[in-house]
């Protein structure tokens, strides 16, 4: 009886043993998944910060002028809280190659040297505005003895934000970004039909023809460089343009054009066709931060 009773008891023990290694072991886990979870929260929360800092600050910026200098600069820094690095927010400014114009970049900086975040936006400058300006009239052509800067199509599409929308696209208006299109000898010319209206800012570049059919409208800023012939049709209204074409532009029917147009070849208007000077958009397109 009294052998029992011991392997009971050291039964009993053995048991208690395994529960409590077994409970010590859950317990660890689950101290480390909280600890885990809180920390990462933690991390979430100052994400969070870092991006509404930052985006608050590009949206700011957005509406001030590049500074086309060279270099870069401490904007400012910030402590989100006593428990949280100091955060360091540079700007930096830089020529892009082929003439196009400035890149300006907002960073932000760590104690550590870390850059959680980033951004660019840039000053597009349009041809011959810098280097021999314009002839008194709207339309800017080789006949009138002003060189055109030759158009670095290629150097586009390093800035470039997606392809630019085709004539079946035009939902909503177009923010003021860059957008490209490359050359594919299969694909056909770029073309806007004329039931549709484009609105909103926008640089525009393509290595595809491009027609503006019949009716089309476009309102707004939007500056176009075509690395082919640009054909308006009869009855179109471009109101603040620039157009570039490394070919022709041809101006049909009726069509009414607000801006600037600049050929390496030639500027051809037909009957009842009109240019309206606007030397506004001869000024650098700036880009939103992106």
């Amino acid at each position: 009886m009294s052998g029992n009773r011991r392997r009971c008891r050291g039964s009993v023990s053995l048991i208690f043993l395994l529960l409590l290694t077994t409970g010590t072991v859950f317990l660890t886990a689950l101290g480390r998944a909280l600890w885990q979870q809180l920390a990462n929260q933690r991390e979430s929360l100052e994400a969070r910060q870092w991006a509404q800092l930052f985006t608050s600050f590009c949206s700011v910026r957005n509406r001030v002028p590049v500074k086309e200098t060279q270099g870069t600069k401490l904007v400012t820094t910030v402590k989100l809280s006593p428990e949280e690095p100091l955060l360091k927010l540079y700007l930096q400014s830089f020529p892009l190659e082929g003439r196009l114009g400035w890149q300006e970049m907002l960073y932000l900086e760590t104690a550590s040297g870390y850059r959680p975040m980033k951004a660019s936006r840039y000053s597009l400058a349009m041809p011959g505005s810098r280097d021999g300006g314009l002839p008194e009239g709207a339309i800017w052509c080789p006949a009138t003895g002003v060189t055109l800067s030759d158009v670095s199509f290629a150097s586009y599409k390093l800035l470039a934000t997606g392809p630019v929308p085709d004539g079946r696209r035009l939902v909503k208006p177009v923010p003021g970004c860059l957008y490209y299109t490359a050359l594919d000898k299969k694909a056909e010319p770029l073309k806007y039909a004329g039931t549709r209206k484009l609105a909103g800012r926008g640089v525009f570049v393509t290595q595809l023809p491009l027609i503006l059919d019949r009716g089309f409208r476009l309102q707004g800023d939007v500056r176009i460089f075509c690395a082919r012939n640009v054909e308006i049709r009869d009855d179109v209204t471009l109101d603040k343009v620039f157009i570039y074409s490394g070919g022709t532009i041809n101006i049909g029917k009726n069509s009414q054009v607000k801006g600037i147009l600049a050929a390496k070849k030639r500027v051809e208007l037909e009957k009842g066709a009109s240019v309206t000077e606007d030397r506004s958009v001869l000024e650098p397109f700036r880009t939103l931060y992106l």
